[in-house]
């Protein structure tokens, strides 16, 4: 059976899984989806890093051998698929001998107060022609600018009260404190991944199953969510304010 791999950590409702409410959720989702798929069947990775092990890995392949990293004792006790689990600081994790042929942040980057770094370590871990792989908010979305902007119990409201998770904010589960910091945003990222050598393979933007679950829920808060965006678009010019929530990012390092 093909494997689909646009999911959101911390639940066992994956994006795809859920039932959409929309059209235009469903169909930026498959475009994400289809298009990952693809690459993913022409360049298959035997060895897999995941930043922020949970319950479950993002990109299921079978054959491959993982190894999760997580600041979260209590996150990595929760990993069950993965070969070797390291507790430590993924800015600056000493690797060693380790080498992989792709490493994925998945809802990873817009929780670290140096994104870039982190991405610049791993990066040295990656085999020549190994894959970069990272999910992650928009920054300048609607989503991106409420979540960064509004105190984490709204966060952990969200969680268990919309997307009902019961577990929300205890320890080891989803959500975690986010900063959103300028490093986490796709722009940047795509740039700092190309000046060290990498080739983007892969960028699009998506609607999650956040958002979709929020219409669902809350209609008549989601019509002010939409009244909202219009509006930071029209002040904006369109730099904030995008409907698209989420982006997914492919890079290749160099040979």
């Amino acid at each position: 059976m093909k494997q689909s791999y646009i999911r959101d950590r911390g639940s066992a409702r994956a994006d795809l899984g859920e039932p959409m409410v929309a059209d235009e959720f469903e169909a930026s989702l498959r475009r994400c989806r289809d298009r990952l798929d693809a690459l993913l069947a022409v360049k298959a990775p035997r060895s897999i890093l995941e930043a922020g092990g949970g319950s479950r890995t993002m990109i299921p392949l079978d054959g491959a051998r993982y190894t999760v990293i997580d600041l979260s004792p209590e996150q990595i006790a929760r990993n069950s698929y993965a070969h070797d689990k390291l507790v430590g600081d993924i800015h600056d994790f000493d690797f060693a001998h380790r080498r992989f042929d792709a490493a994925v942040f998945w809802d990873v980057l817009e929780h670290l107060p140096r994104p870039i770094a982190a991405v610049e370590n791993v990066a040295q871990a990656l085999e020549p022609g190994g894959l970069m792989i990272i999910k992650g908010p928009l920054n300048r979305s609607v989503k991106g600018l409420i979540t960064k902007w509004t105190p984490f119990w709204v966060h952990v409201a969200f969680h268990r009260y919309v997307r009902g998770s019961k577990n929300a904010g205890k320890p080891g589960y989803a959500p975690f404190p986010t900063a959103l910091v300028k490093g986490s945003d796709p722009d940047q990222l795509q740039a700092e991944l190309q000046r060290r050598g990498f080739k983007i393979a892969l960028f699009d933007t998506y609607i999650s199953s956040h958002v979709a679950a929020f219409k669902r829920r809350l209609p008549l808060a989601y019509a002010l969510y939409e009244c909202a965006a219009a509006v930071i678009r029209g002040v904006t010019a369109g730099r904030y304010g995008q409907r698209e929530s989420d982006f997914i990012l492919v890079a290749s390092r160099s040979r």
